[in-house]
């Protein structure tokens, strides 16, 4: 889950587990990395005040672009770093602490085939990302990049004003043909909807 703690408030920074080793390391010097999954690179934040950031390209493959125009890629983590540029932000819908990256990211606890552990805090990330993908690169990833990537769209999509079923087809018609795989997965959806999150498609 995307959870709201903040690291450093004793003074420390907690330490990153890097999945598959069991080892614990520093974090990035750049940034740090918060014990709710949150990876925030405070250099890059300061720079983004100051500077446009170039958006995807056209044709760059997993990029979809909504109807407020906002541009986002979704991604498999199983089919590795496309080539070419890189996010600013990115999003991992996984069940285990993604390893850190060089760039900014955040981490929504996400079972494969599941609901996020915790539903109010990764609607508050993705917020945050639909908000950020109107001048950055960001990105929404999970294993495959199929069910919870889709579910991850579908959501923003009805934060622009769809309803529920709608933005399901929509997503399946602009990204992936299977994206938001089973039942549950569209409950999340109708929270969104539910939550008052719709009627921003305006940038």
């Amino acid at each position: 889950m995307a959870g709201t703690g903040r690291a450093g408030q004793a003074g420390r920074r907690p330490p990153l587990t890097v999945p598959g080793n069991g080892a614990s390391t520093r974090p990035h010097t750049a940034g740090s990395v918060e014990s709710s999954g949150h990876v925030r690179d405070h250099s890059q934040k300061a720079r983004r005040r100051h500077t446009v950031t170039e958006q995807w390209n056209d044709g760059t493959p997993g990029v979809v672009r909504l109807p407020s125009g906002r541009l986002v890629r979704g991604r498999g983590l199983r089919n590795g770093l496309p080539k070419g540029q890189v996010p600013t932000l990115a999003v991992y819908l996984t069940d285990h602490r993604p390893a850190a990256q060089p760039w900014e990211s955040r981490w929504i606890r996400w079972r494969d085939f599941w609901l996020p552990s915790d539903p109010d805090d990764a609607l508050r990330t993705l917020r945050l990302v639909h908000e950020r993908g109107l001048d950055e690169r960001v990105e929404v990833a999970c294993g495959g990049g199929v069910g919870r990537t889709g579910t991850a769209l579908a959501a923003m999509c009805v934060m622009e004003g769809m309803e529920p079923g709608q933005a399901v087809k929509w997503v399946r018609r602009h990204y992936r043909s299977r994206a938001v795989e089973v039942p549950w997965q569209r409950r999340f959806i109708r929270r969104v909807h539910a939550s008052g999150a719709s009627g921003s498609r305006e940038p």
